[in-house]
């Protein structure tokens, strides 16, 4: 079996990121998480639909709330990666996050159901923001591009590994199957945030001095027009993560005859996609070119 030029340029890329200390740590503990969120995806609403008793309004305003939550926090999160240091703060939320996963668990009712999601959604975003002033600190020019492409390959690489093994507990179909895979899942994040605790100091932003006389002048992004297009976009775009996550479990489990199973199955598919389009399509080819030119 042959290999295309294009599959052994993304497997000799991959490899060769992959060779970097940093990366290499970020990367694994980025694996071993998303196989948790898999897992929490995957179960979540149908878990909240059919074994906590809520209806599709009350889970659409848990994801509407948490997300609100999450828009504050990644801000926040990002504000506090310049001034403490990112790594234990990361370690930290990743923490919580796991925790927060596995009191779902415990959710009995509406409300307790959106104070946790509020949690665990908003530590997760923060997370995501100091993982972003990490990158950017731990790499330059296109290595930090190639960086953010391998760590998204390797998210949706375990959030498909997740989705598998949450399967189990669709087939199986029982409350106590469903509860003891959200635990796991919690756990596995613990796990990742001991990982993240490896990360180097130099992933921490440099200390301010306050009696330098010439203070860094700092520009807002709310002043770039095209920026804020873009991010507006994005956040366009973005709505169909919700469908994903909330729609077609309830849809699958409500209004078809079709096995349980078939919500994992389709996370899956999904995942793997995204990762097959991103190592083939022009716009990863073009990064790949721009790249070689620029070593």
């Amino acid at each position: 079996m042959t290999t295309s030029p294009a599959t052994s340029a993304a497997e000799h890329s991959l490899r060769a990121a992959l060779s970097d200390p940093t990366l290499r740590i970020l990367a694994s503990a980025i694996l071993v998480a998303t196989v948790g969120r898999g897992i929490f995806l995957t179960l979540t609403v149908l878990y909240f639909s059919r074994f906590v008793g809520l209806s599709a309004v009350e889970i659409a305003v848990i994801l509407s709330v948490s997300s609100g939550v999450g828009v504050a926090t990644s801000y926040i999160g990002g504000r506090l990666a310049d001034r403490f240091s990112a790594r234990r703060l990361l370690v930290g939320m990743v923490a919580i996050e796991g925790l927060a996963i596995a009191t779902y668990t415990f959710a009995a009712n509406f409300s307790t159901a959106v104070a946790i999601a509020c949690i665990a959604v908003g530590v997760n975003r923060g997370a995501n923001a100091t993982r972003s002033a990490i990158i950017a600190r731990a790499f330059e020019g296109p290595n930090r591009v190639n960086a953010r492409a391998v760590l998204r390959t390797v998210t949706n690489l375990g959030i498909a590994l997740g989705g598998m093994i949450a399967g189990l507990a669709l087939l199986a179909g029982t409350a106590e199957a469903f509860r003891a895979m959200m635990i796991g899942a919690g756990l596995v994040y613990l796990l990742s945030a001991l990982h993240l605790r490896r990360l180097p100091a130099r992933v921490d932003a440099p200390r301010h001095d306050p009696t330098s006389p010439l203070p860094q002048r700092r520009v807002s992004p709310f002043r770039d027009r095209r920026y804020l297009v873009l991010t507006v976009l994005s956040g366009i775009f973005g709505m169909q993560f919700g469908l994903a996550e909330m729609g077609v479990p309830l849809w699958i489990s409500q209004d078809t005859s079709a096995p349980d199973v078939l919500i994992s199955v389709i996370l899956v598919i999904n995942t793997l996609c995204v990762v097959l389009l991103q190592v083939r399509s022009p716009a990863a080819r073009t990064t790949h070119g721009a790249q070689e030119r620029s070593s």
